[in-house]
């Protein structure tokens, strides 16, 4: 058999296990090609990166007799770069006034906020606090995404840290998501 027989009849050979998997089968097949791709290029090369990072973080803990004057003074410009970055940090205080814009944007988005759990923990080497912030919301994947996208860009001290997503049934239009925000704050010493 030549080679043109051999590749008709593996290609039929998949198209035939293709349509068996279905319209969804064949997303989740590429979305898993993809996800494998994207793995291979993005997270195995940081591996290396990450073992180079522990080197050098092991070279640096050395007592300070081993550290060179230039290092030293690198430590200390990062120091008092860190205390004029904390100092746009909100405080504490100012923590329900972004609360309150938070909910005021889930609501201008028509999201349907029932409760949310808060919680405050402070940095003991630092004046750092983190205030996590879990919503869930009741409404539209699109409604979620604008909510997600507006709070981020009108509350400064917000990150996201985690996004979950849950739909009902597929051809159900509103989905129950779970929002988890930081909002970094800063203890002010007087």
């Amino acid at each position: 058999m030549d080679w043109r027989g051999l590749v008709t009849r593996a290609s039929g050979a998949l198209r035939t296990r293709l349509d068996a998997l279905g319209i969804a089968g064949v997303v989740g097949l590429g979305l898993l090609v993809f996800d494998a791709a994207m793995f291979a290029s993005s997270v195995l090369p940081s591996y290396g990166e990450t073992d180079r990072l522990k080197a050098q973080l092991a070279l640096q803990k050395r007592d300070d007799k081993g550290i060179p004057g230039g290092m030293l003074d690198m430590a200390s410009r990062s120091s008092k770069e860190l205390e004029q970055f904390s100092r746009y940090l909100p405080t504490l205080g100012e923590a329900p006034a972004w609360l309150m814009k938070i909910h005021a944007i889930a609501a201008q988005n028509g999201l349907q906020l029932d409760s949310g759990e808060y919680r405050l923990t402070q940095d003991p080497d630092s004046n750092v606090m983190r205030y996590q912030i879990v919503l869930p919301l009741h409404g539209s994947y699109v409604q979620a995404r604008l909510f997600i996208a507006q709070a981020l860009d009108e509350v400064p001290p917000l990150t996201l840290e985690e996004v979950a997503i849950k739909r009902a049934s597929a051809g159900d239009r509103n989905t129950e998501t779970s929002v988890r925000f930081v909002m970094y704050l800063m203890e002010r010493k007087s």
